[in-house]
């Protein structure tokens, strides 16, 4: 248990600390292109360890690690440098490269290029490690075999079908169906499948199995009883890793937006949302497994906080862009009051989650389940 803490904890801190700093850069390198004056550029939060000015920007490592931010001039001055030394005030030189003075579309493009950032690393890392790896190796979701008594083998199904929807959503391999029945939720299922070339729908009720996680805790999984031996393996170039590194970024990126659909629909508990100790868990176990494990998880998390920092809630980089639509609309700003307001009620969503997450992480720790 020791051993695994001492690895989680170095691997959590550089998980998190690359997925900052992209994160920052994208705004950081941005800001710079467009002629915005940036103040600093601090990986993490709070009283610094160190710190650098390099030209008009100071460069800051500080004491927590599980954050980062770009201070532009013209932006309000936040929590996230609470400990920093005030900077000098500008001249009106520098007030024409503030932030809040210019236009919505270059304001919008630094806000966007944060989220963009991570979705790009996630590609990258994809792209890479398919092309290191030179194969392909995937499942069509063909019906090898149907287990007895199954909710598979009651609803008719056999060996052989060809699943090609689950409730109405194509799937090309066995991955994402398994996924699909998951998301579904447990209730019954709609498959439309192909079996020597007719086409049919089946309902099947699937039924809950309590498993292992890789964190060796239980976990309830829904299966149908059906499995697949059928594995293609194909060799590829460069790029074609390219193409499935986009491939796969497009598949993780809208499956953020599936997760939460079905958490709203209630189709997943809430108790399945994880917080701080679940990522330190799974930089632990991703690094105990390899590199490769590593960075894939790596990617997979890039591109979650990517999506999920769009997201309409203000405070996010989503709420910003949403502001500045309002903006345009208005052909004026909304005014601070408005904006403030707006972004305490974000802060409380955000702790409120980030409490109930961690709730969860600990009732899962102490119970196994």
């Amino acid at each position: 248990m020791l051993g695994d803490m001492a690895l989680a904890v170095p691997a959590a801190i550089i998980f998190l600390g690359v997925l900052i700093f992209i994160h920052e850069l994208g705004h950081f390198l941005c800001a710079k292109l467009v002629g915005v004056k940036v103040e600093r550029f601090s990986l993490g939060l709070g009283p610094s360890l160190w710190s650098r000015k390099y030209g008009e920007t100071e460069y800051i490592l500080a004491a927590i690690p599980f954050g980062g931010y770009v201070k532009m001039l013209g932006e309000n001055t936040s929590l996230e440098d609470v400990g920093q030394d005030d900077v000098e005030p500008p001249s009106e030189e520098d007030l024409k490269r503030a932030f809040d003075r210019q236009p919505v579309w270059k304001r919008s493009l630094i806000i966007l290029m944060g989220p963009f950032f991570n979705v790009v690393l996630a590609f990258v890392i994809f792209s890479a490690l398919f092309a290191l790896s030179g194969e392909h190796s995937y499942s069509l979701p063909r019906i090898s075999a149907v287990n007895a008594n199954s909710p598979a083998e009651r609803a008719g199904i056999r060996p052989g079908d060809m699943i090609l929807s689950v409730d109405g959503d194509e799937v090309d391999t066995w991955t994402e169906m398994a996924i699909a029945l998951q998301l579904a939720g447990k209730k019954p299922i709609e498959l439309r499948i192909d079996r020597g070339g007719d086409l049919m729908e089946v309902m099947v009720e699937p039924e809950v199995m309590i498993v292992n996680t890789p964190f060796a805790e239980k976990q309830e999984k829904l299966v149908i009883g059906i499995s697949s031996s059928d594995i293609i393996r194909e060799k590829i170039g460069p790029l074609k890793a390219l193409s499935l590194g986009f491939d796969e970024t497009v598949t993780q990126g809208t499956l953020v937006f599936k997760v939460i659909g079905s958490l709203f629909r209630q189709l997943i508990p809430a108790k399945s949302i994880g917080g701080p100790i679940a990522i330190f868990q799974m930089a632990g176990k991703s690094a105990s497994q390899g590199a490769v494990e590593y960075l894939a998880m790596m990617a997979i998390i890039s591109v979650n906080l990517g999506v999920l920092n769009l997201l309409p809630i203000p405070v996010l980089d989503g709420g910003h862009l949403v502001f500045m639509g309002i903006e345009t609309v208005r052909r004026r700003p909304l005014s601070e009051v408005v904006v403030m307001n707006a972004q305490r009620v974000g802060i409380a969503l955000l702790l409120a989650l980030m409490v109930f997450a961690t709730y969860n992480d600990i009732v899962r720790v102490l119970t196994g389940r």
